[in-house]
């Protein structure tokens, strides 16, 4: 870029100039133009010595986008927090920040690390700060809290989800009579019976069961019984043979009973129980038992082909015994168990756990009957028509077995369950 143009006098001169006289116009205007191009020169200098400022922010996707002042850009990619999920709370768990829960119905976001608590509180605090953050709360279609055992959810109105635990026994009627009011768990053979202003459990007989008579309307069948007595048939005839009918129903489901005396058992050759014959002083009864030592266990044993009606489940036994004189200490604890042996299988087969009735004696030769055991459970997975080998014992390691002297057993009554009337 050439100087600009002065106008001097003299000989001192500054660039370029005339001889005295003024500036034509064509070296003012350049004279002009020169300092307009030196001012821009300096304003760029200042301008790229400085840096830009931020001018504007915006988020576009996951990229977090700068404008700068001068018009220039750039992208930040913001990292992004995945929840983890940790499914339903559990206490005394450690939970770090974002992990995410649910608790009855509600999710939870964990807001801190920390242990949980051993039970739940939405308000938990460690610290001063929350560690649980709500995110969405418990919907309205989630089954209700509560109920107590035997109750069912029912609808309570048109309303969707409007639901409830209801008691059925004391809420709703059956058929539009009144309520069923079972009292006790029903047994084999009960029927349910109409009492005037509600239906309860009774036995299957002719007085309480209730039918229609000639007129349709609702009567108890003895009263039709009577009815057809009198304009029929012949009472006593019509009575017996419902009575009959009602019988042959229920005959032979329940509970049965058989009776082993100890005659009747094998005193195990290892460590058997003896064989005894004892006659009573005075009227000269003669009782055979097996007598079972106060210090070594002793042991006999019986067999029995169970009855097809047995329901391969409920088998308890009860002992009859008695003892010799003795002084002190009479208690005596009796113990049996058993296996179930089927059709091709080996006869040496383990038995089951046993079961015991304990007992207390006193007085010499007196019969004593020992209280009914649990249920005695045969090993082998009893099936229909399984030979039963009973083992019955004596515990007298047992604390307390004190009688010291031998017990002897007159034998059991073993009862059973049956679940049919006849073995068929």
């Amino acid at each position: 870029m050439a100087d600009p143009w002065f106008r001097t006098t003299d000989m001192l001169r500054w660039g370029p100039a005339t001889s005295g006289g003024r500036l034509s116009g064509v070296k003012f205007d350049e004279n002009s133009w020169f300092m307009l191009e030196r001012m821009r020169a300096v304003e760029a200098a200042i301008a790229a010595s400085e840096i830009a400022g931020i001018d504007d922010i915006t988020i576009v996707g996951s990229d977090l986008v700068f404008t700068m002042s001068d018009y220039s850009t750039f992208t930040v990619t913001i990292p992004i927090a995945y929840p983890n999920p940790r499914g339903e709370w559990q206490p005394s768990t450690i939970y770090t920040f974002n992990d995410w829960f649910t608790y009855g119905g509600v999710l939870y976001m964990v807001m801190l690390d920390h242990t949980s608590d051993t039970t739940f509180d939405p308000n938990f605090v460690v610290g001063s700060t929350n560690a649980y953050l709500e995110l969405v709360s418990s919907p309205s279609n989630v089954i209700p809290a509560g109920g107590a055992t035997g109750t069912v959810l029912a609808k309570t109105s048109g309303t969707d989800y409007a639901t409830a635990w209801i008691d059925l026994a004391s809420t709703f009627s059956m058929d539009n009579l009144s309520d069923v009011d079972l009292g006790t768990s029903p047994t084999i053979g009960q029927i349910l019976q109409w009492e005037g202003s509600f239906w309860t459990l009774g036995d299957f007989t002719a007085t309480n069961l209730t039918a229609l008579d000639s007129s349709g309307a609702e009567d108890t069948l003895q009263s039709i019984i009577d009815d057809l007595g009198t304009n029929k048939l012949d009472e006593a005839a019509v009575e017996a043979i419902v009575n009959d009918a009602v019988g042959g129903i229920t005959a032979g489901v329940g509970k049965r009973e058989i009776w082993i005396p100890a005659s009747s058992m094998i005193p195990r050759t290892t460590n058997g129980a003896s064989l005894n014959t004892t006659e009573t002083s005075s009227n000269k009864v003669m009782v055979k038992t097996l007598d079972f030592d106060t210090t070594t266990q002793e042991f006999a044993q019986f067999e029995i082909a169970m009855p097809k009606s047995w329901d391969l489940v409920n088998l308890t036994f009860t002992p009859y015994w008695s003892h010799a004189s003795t002084t002190v200490n009479f208690g005596v604890v009796w113990q049996m168990n058993a296996v179930a042996i089927s059709n091709s299988d080996v006869l040496d087969a383990s038995f089951g756990s046993a079961q015991i009735s304990t007992d207390t004696g006193g007085t010499t030769d007196t019969l004593y009957v020992g209280p009914e055991s649990s249920t005695l459970a045969p090993a082998g997975l009893p099936a229909v028509s399984d030979l039963i080998v009973f083992r019955i014992a004596r515990a007298p390691a047992s604390g307390s077995d004190t009688l010291a002297v031998d017990a002897r057993l007159h034998g059991i009554k073993l009862t059973y369950t049956t679940n049919a009337s006849i073995d068929d």
